[in-house]
């Protein structure tokens, strides 16, 4: 690549370098994570998942779980747990496609092994297990999964990106399973290694309220029984912590399931034109009408609830670094769009009225006469969970063509740059051409500003 023309206008100024990059459009995901607390108010805790604590003259508690997951002598374990829709809700989750789940490590050592996770929607009046329960969908499985080392008190979240999406409804319950099978056979006898967070699902219990309903049953294995599966020979248990106090002289059974983080496509999951091939690339001098399937009219998809109501403001914005705006889309000449779903699951909000200089009054998106340059698809889409952002960044493109995408050094005011000091002159410069750019002349001028 080779740089030209630098010229010197006024002033006193050191040598400069002209450094130029050809970039690539900037992604902002429209999913977003949530964590799922249990109980929360007074008396609720966060523990870590080995606990064990003779705290006298205070308190003494102690996890039944005692951290199996993780303790690598175990060859096999499965956990299964509830998660209630109201604390999903409680979260800010809306009904929709689940796309991972995490846990919050506070410590962890290595560890090789073969982890499978299974969801399953059950009724809300479904509070607690006595049995393992059947019938869930496969979302994840890693046959080599390594649990990286975590140092004390870190807070990672670890987490398992679903290879198949689970849709929630948004008013059941959610059964999680999780099986662990021990890859390696390299046993570190290390029980208190691995710690993850584990939160107060019900409030304070009465003294002595221990009646077997709990949200969280586990089991688990030894080499020595065969062959690891996912149903292991020891169990299930149910979990929970057993705590005494000397002050007050209360026994309570606390009932605990694991601080998970859930990530969801929340608001919009896709639009046109995209940042993904092949809506990322638009033609300079075609229109987009929904003629044929390389040239769709503007639209967003996103998962709706039947009966919801939504609403969402659909712009386009360039060419970049400039926010014109050069595509609002409307309805009823209004900038804001009102939807009620009439059926759930994933849907495609197509225009079919807008305005602005790359707009037909049908919603066509109009590039007759368009700049070639890097634009931006900006959404705000409003529901029951809030208002969530779509940021997606598109190239209208003649065959050979670039765009400054900004000035990287100096810095703009109000940043100090020293003086006496040279100083790089330094160019992102992008690729909006349909051809590959190897060279770029660029011209830089330089002069006092006042």
């Amino acid at each position: 690549m080779k740089a030209s023309k630098l010229t010197h206008l006024g002033g006193r100024l050191a040598t400069l370098a002209v450094v130029l990059m050809i970039a690539c459009s900037a992604t902002l995901v429209a999913q977003q994570t949530y964590v799922v607390n249990g109980f929360v108010g007074a008396g609720q805790q966060t523990v870590p998942s080995y606990s064990y604590v003779y705290n006298y003259p205070n308190e003494y508690y102690y996890f039944s779980d005692w951290n199996y997951f993780s303790y690598d002598y175990m060859t096999s374990y499965r956990q299964q747990y509830i998660v209630t829709a109201a604390d999903m809700r409680a979260a800010g989750m809306c009904a929709g496609p689940i796309s991972s789940m995490a846990y919050r490590f506070v410590r962890a050592i290595r560890f090789d092994m073969d982890i499978t996770i299974s969801l399953k929607q059950v009724p809300a009046t479904t509070t607690f297990l006595n049995t393992w329960q059947t019938g869930l969908t496969q979302v994840y499985n890693n046959p080599a999964f390594t649990l990286n080392p975590i140092a004390l008190n870190d807070s990672t979240w670890v987490d398992w990106p679903f290879q198949t999406n689970f849709t929630w409804d948004g008013t059941s319950n959610l059964v999680v399973n999780l099986c662990r099978l021990n890859r390696t056979g390299n046993y570190t006898y290390n029980q208190l290694g691995s710690q993850y967070l584990l939160t107060h699902v019900r409030p304070p219990n009465p003294p002595f309220n221990y009646t077997g309903q709990y949200p969280y049953l586990f089991a688990y294995g030894y080499a020595f029984n065969g062959t690891p599966t996912c149903t292991p020979a020891y169990g299930p248990y149910i979990a929970y912590m057993y705590s005494y106090s000397w002050v007050t002289y209360i026994n309570e059974y606390k009932a605990f399931r694991p601080l998970v983080r859930f990530k969801s496509e929340t608001g919009v999951t896709q639009s046109f034109p995209d940042e993904v091939d092949p809506r990322r690339i638009t033609k300079a001098g075609d229109v987009y009408n929904g003629s044929d399937a390389l040239h769709p009219k503007p639209s967003i998809t996103f998962f709706q609830s039947a009966g919801a109501s939504y609403s969402f403001n659909y712009r386009i914005v360039g060419p970049l670094p400039a926010t014109n705006t050069v595509y609002q889309a409307l309805s009823g000449g209004s900038s804001t769009i009102n939807h009620t779903a009439a059926t759930g699951g994933s849907y495609t909000y197509t225009f079919g009225e807008a305005s602005g200089i790359y707009a037909s009054a049908n919603g066509d998106l109009n590039l007759a006469s368009a700049v070639g340059g890097a634009y931006r698809v900006e959404v705000d889409f409003t529901s029951s969970c809030g208002v969530s952002s779509w940021r997606k960044a598109f190239i209208v493109a003649f065959p050979n063509d670039v765009a400054l995408s900004g000035i990287r050094s100096p810095q703009p005011v109000p940043k100090k740059n020293p003086i006496n000091i040279n100083l790089p002159l330094a160019a992102q410069i992008q690729n909006v051409g349909l051809n590959p750019v190897t060279n770029v002349d660029v011209t830089a001028v330089v002069k006092n500003s006042s």
